[in-house]
């Protein structure tokens, strides 16, 4: 496979204002791969994530407007080849291009 960071992403999602958006850490930040947060948040700022705000799909279930986005990539993330999502409670150790070479 040959691999170039513009056609891969890693992507989360925070929904309803419950939990702070987390920051990704040393080989994860570092990594050249496009990192997005989708959200309902217009006030969430980030150095590590592109802030994408979304209408939740499900205006009173922030878990529900959340899984939508997780599990419909190809809808919110066109533009690229692959994505890995990432969820917002769990903290990524290795840089997501190794998560992509290897699955």
């Amino acid at each position: 496979m040959i691999f170039t960071a513009g056609s891969y992403c890693l992507y989360t999602g925070v929904f309803g204002g419950y939990e702070e958006l987390n920051e990704l850490q040393g080989e994860a930040k570092a990594s050249k791969v496009k990192k997005i947060c989708f959200t309902d948040d217009e006030n969430i700022t980030s150095d590590t994530w592109e802030i994408r705000i979304v209408k939740p799909a499900f205006p009173l279930d922030s878990v529900r407007s959340q899984r939508m986005v997780k599990v419909n990539p190809h809808k919110f993330l066109p533009e690229f080849k692959s994505s890995v999502y990432i969820d917002n409670t769990v903290k990524l150790l290795v840089d997501p291009v190794k998560l992509i070479k290897d699955f």
